[in-house]
C-alpha cells in the first residue's frame, strides 16, 4: 500500500528515546520579543528536472507571523546565485539555470531567513535535480509493509521520491515478510524520511545503493536479520540547515556486526547507534567529520570507536553508555570541540581516556560509573570547561586531567571510592553547584584553594575527610552551606575566610565534629542570611556562643 500523507508519530517516538536517555535537549525556543510577535516557518524541500529556465517558480517558502507581516531573505546557498527569493511572499526563483546541472550540482540548498522587525527565523531550501530525460519522481510518501509492495512499487520504476519512504512495518510489534528490496535500485533520491523497520528477515539493504541523498531522517531499526548495510555505500548527507535535526538512526538491529558501506557519510545531524548486541566496530563511519549529536549506547560487542577517527566537531551533546566491553576511545584522536556535554556511563571495561588528547573546548564533562578509569589524563589538553560531573568510579585515584580548565557551573565530585584528592580544580574561583558527597579516600579539599564564591556547597558523607583545608578562600555563598555525615570531620577549619551564606547553613551528623571556630568570621560579622541549623555533632554550639568564642569543646 502506497499512501501519501507522511506519518509523523515514528520520528517523534524515536526522538522521545533519545532525549529520555541523553537527558539533555536543545533549546528549540522561538524568537519571541516579550512574548508577543512569533513566526511559524517550514523548510522547502523539491524535486524538479534539470536545466529549468530562468524565473521558473520552484515554489512558496511558507511563513506567518501573529502580528503585521514577515519579509525573506537568503541568508546563503550553494551554489551561490542559484535561486532568487521575492521578499514579500517568499516565493522562490530560478535565478541561474547554469547552476541547475544534475551531473555538477544534484542537490541545491539554502538557508532562509524570515523576519518581523528583529524577530526572524530560518527555513531551509533543498532542490534535488534529476537529469531530464530518464528521472521519474513519485510525490508523497511511500510506504511498503509487505514484499509484495516492494515489489510492485519496485517495477515502476521510479528515482526519486519526493516525500518519505518507509519500509517495514510501523512501529511493530509485527514484523514484516520484507526479505529483499534490491527491486528498488532505481531511487537516487528521497526528499523526507527514510526508514526500514521491523522487517524480521531482511539481511541487506542492497536496493538503496544508488540513493546518494535522504532530506531528513533515516533510521534501520529492529531488523533482526540485517546483517550488512554495504547498500549504503553511496549516501551522503545534506549539512543541517538552521536549527533543523536530521537524524541517522542503527537501533535493534540484533545480527549487525559493523557499519561497513556507510564511508560517505560526512556530515550529519544525531547519529544514534542504540542495541546492537552484535555490532563489534564503527569503522564504517571513518568519513564522519561532524555531527549535532552522537549517541553510542548498550552496543555490547563494540571494542572500540576507530570509525570517528575523522571526527572532528560534535556541535551539541556526546554520549556513550553502557557499552559493555568498550575498551578504548582512540578512535576520538581528532575530536578537538563539543559545543555541549561529553557523557560516559556504564562502560565497565573502558581503560583510559587518552582517545581525548585533542579536545580542546567542552561545555560539560560527566564520567559514571567507569570502574577501570585511573585518572582524567587523557583531558590534558582541554582548556574550556563549564561543569565536570565525576561520580561512581571506583579506581578513580585523582582528576589531574582537568587542570587546565576552570569550572564555573556544576562540580559534583560523589561516590568516588579510591579519590584521595581534588588536584585538578586548582584553577576555579567560582562555581555554581559544589557537591562533594561520599568519597571515602578523601581526606581533605585540597585543590579548592582558589574558589571564592559558591552558589550552593553540599559536603556530604566523606567517611574519612578530617578537615575542609583547601576551601580558606571561599568567602562568599549565595545560598545554602551543608555539611553532613563526615564522620572523620573534626574542625570547620578551611572556613575560616567566609562571610556571607546568603541562606541556611546545615551542619549536622558528623560523629566527631567538635571545632567550630572557622566560622568565627561568618557568625560575629552576622553573615548568615538564613537559618542557621546545628545538630548531632560531638559539639552543637549556637550562633551566641560562638559570638562569646565558645567554638570549641
Amino acid at each position: 500500500m502506497i499512501k501519501s500523507q507522511v506519518n509523523s508519530f515514528l520520528k517523534y517516538s524515536l526522538l522521545l528515546i533519545f532525549l529520555v536517555l541523553n537527558s539533555c535537549s536543545k533549546d528549540d525556543t522561538p524568537n519571541v520579543l516579550e512574548n508577543t510577535i512569533t513566526i511559524q516557518t517550514t523548510n522547502f524541500s523539491v524535486i524538479i528536472q534539470e536545466h529549468p529556465e530562468n524565473g521558473q517558480v520552484l515554489g512558496t517558502v511558507e511563513a506567518s507571523t501573529n502580528e503585521g507581516t514577515v519579509s525573506f531573505s537568503i541568508t546563503s546557498q550553494s551554489p551561490a546565485g542559484a535561486f532568487a527569493i521575492n521578499s514579500e511572499t517568499g516565493q522562490l526563483t530560478v535565478a541561474n539555470s547554469e547552476l541547475f546541472n544534475h551531473e555538477t550540482n544534484p542537490v541545491i540548498s539554502g538557508i532562509i531567513k524570515v523576519s518581523n522587525g528583529n524577530i526572524y527565523e530560518s527555513a531551509s531550501v533543498v532542490i534535488g535535480l534529476t537529469e531530464s530525460y530518464e528521472d521519474k519522481v513519485y510525490q508523497g510518501t511511500v510506504r511498503l509493509t509487505t514484499q509484495a509492495e516492494v515489489d510492485a512499487f519496485a517495477s515502476q520504476g521510479y528515482t526519486h521520491i519526493n516525500g518519505g519512504l518507509i519500509i517495514g512495518i510501523f512501529m511493530g510489534p509485527e514484523y514484516s515478510d520484507i526479505t529483499d528490496i534490491s527491486g528498488l535500485h532505481n531511487l537516487e533520491y528521497v526528499s523526507k524520511n527514510c526508514y526500514v523497520l521491523y522487517n524480521a528477515d531482511l539481511t541487506n539493504v542492497d536496493g538503496l545503493d544508488n540513493i546518494v541523498y535522504f532530506g531528513e531522517d533515516f533510521g534501520l531499526i529492529d531488523n533482526p536479520s540485517l546483517v550488512s548495510v554495504e547498500g549504503l555505500r553511496n549516501v551522503k548527507t545534506v549539512e543541517p540547515a538552521g536549527d533543523v535535526i536530521y537524524e541517522f538512526w542503527i537501533m535493534n538491529n540484533s545480527s549487525l556486526t559493523n557499519l561497513n558501506g556507510l564511508e560517505n557519510l560526512k556530515n550529519a545531524g544525531d547519529v544514534l547507534i542504540i542495541n546492537n548486541p552484535n555490532l563489534r566496530n564503527i569503522d564504517g563511519l571513518t568519513g564522519l567529520e561532524n555531527a549535532i549529536s552522537i549517541l553510542i549506547d548498550r552496543n555490547n560487542s563494540l571494542l572500540n570507536l576507530d570509525g570517528f577517527n575523522n571526527l572532528t566537531t560534535v556541535e551539541y551533546t556526546f554520549g556513550i553508555y553502557d557499552n559493555l566491553v568498550l575498551q578504548n576511545i582512540d578512535g576520538l584522536n581528532n575530536l578537538t570541540s563539543i559545543g555541549g556535554s561529553l557523557s560516559f556511563r556504564g562502560n565497565i571495561a573502558l581503560q583510559n581516556l587518552n582517545g581525548l588528547s585533542n579536545l580542546i573546548s567542552l561545555e560539560t564533562f560527566a564520567l559514571r560509573e567507569s570502574p577501570l578509569i585511573l585518572n582524567l589524563n587523557g583531558l590534558s589538553n582541554l582548556t574550556t570547561l563549564e561543569s565536570i560531573i565525576i561520580d561512581d568510579n571506583d579506581a578513580l585515584i585523582n582528576i589531574q586531567g582537568v587542570q587546565n580548565t576552570s569550572p564555573t557551573d556544576r562540580i559534583e565530585i560523589t561516590y568516588n571510592e579510591s579519590l584521595e584528592t581534588l588536584n585538578g580544580l586548582q584553577n576555579v574561583s567560582a562555581a555554581t553547584i559544589l557537591n562533594i558527597y561520599s568519597n571515602p579516600s578523601l581526606t581533605t579539599l585540597n585543590g579548592l584553594q582558589n574558589i571564592t564564591a559558591v552558589r550552593d556547597v553540599n559536603i556530604n558523607e566523606n567517611q574519612n575527610l578530617t578537615t575542609l583545608n583547601g576551601l580558606e578562600n571561599l568567602q562568599t555563598i549565595n545560598r545554602h552551606l551543608k555539611i553532613l555525615y563526615n564522620h572523620s570531620l573534626e574542625s570547620l577549619e578551611g572556613l575560616n575566610n567566609l562571610t556571607t551564606v546568603q541562606n541556611n547553613l546545615e551542619i549536622r551528623d558528623n560523629q566527631i565534629l567538635a571545632d567550630f571556630c572557622g566560622l568565627t568570621t561568618l557568625i560575629v560579622g552576622d553573615g548568615l542570611g538564613g537559618e542557621y541549623r546545628v545538630s548531632r555533632n560531638a559539639y552543637n554550639p549556637t550562633k551566641q556562643d560562638i559570638i562569646d568564642g565558645n567554638c570549641s569543646l
